[in-house]
């Protein structure tokens, strides 16, 4: 696993240097993002303007590699605006070397990594924004082998991991998967997490 760094500031590339994290390479290009199936692309917010930033995302829509963005000043709008645009990852540009670890090492195992008071907050938010009607209906929507999926979703755990534990094809979690998105009406994993808080089902152990 390669970790990219795309930054133009010299405080953030010498935090990121202080820390030596292994096999960080530094980049200033956003506009030609290149990383292989595996590596993790580290993108510091602040060095570059916002349309530029969200049409390099756009562009790399496809990609095979996960993409996390690191800001001096994280706050839960950017962070929802930019898992809407399929980043894997949102941090505090000066978080130190072990949660810095943990990022590439979850997004590396294609799980997700999200400020836990952010998460909160998305959460607290969603919890409050529906009807008990909306969440029977939306719930019935949900086959149970969806349901399971879903679930396994919110505790972190990988396509490769949910496979093995559901006994079926990772292609076929991922098929589930975009049907799960479709019926919720939800774009990736960290709105399904808390469409799942709205719906009253992390609470819930059944599957």
């Amino acid at each position: 696993m390669t970790l990219y760094i795309y930054s133009k500031s010299d405080s953030f590339r010498s935090h990121i240097s202080t820390l030596m994290l292994a096999h960080a390479t530094f980049r200033s290009d956003l506009d030609n993002i290149k990383a292989a199936a595996g590596d993790v692309v580290l993108i510091h917010g602040d060095s570059f303007a916002e349309q530029n930033l969200t049409e390099a995302l756009r562009d790399s829509a496809t990609r095979s590699y996960a993409v996390a963005i690191a800001e001096e000043f994280p706050d839960l709008g950017k962070m929802l605006r930019y898992a809407n645009l399929g980043v894997n990852g949102y941090c505090n540009a000066y978080m130190a070397k072990a949660h810095y670890e943990q990022l590439a090492l979850m997004l590396q195992s294609g799980q997700s990594w999200f400020p836990p008071a952010l998460l909160s907050q998305a959460l607290s938010v969603a919890h409050t924004s529906v009807r008990p009607e909306e969440s029977h209906e939306q719930l019935l929507e949900l086959t149970s082998r969806q349901r399971q999926i879903a679930l396994c979703i919110a505790e972190g755990k990988s396509n490769k991991d949910i496979a093995e534990e559901c006994g079926i094809a990772e292609r076929t979690v991922k098929s589930h998967l975009t049907q799960i998105f479709d019926k919720l009406n939800v774009s990736d994993r960290i709105g399904l997490v808390i469409h799942l808080k709205k719906l009253n089902m992390l609470g819930s152990n059944k599957r």
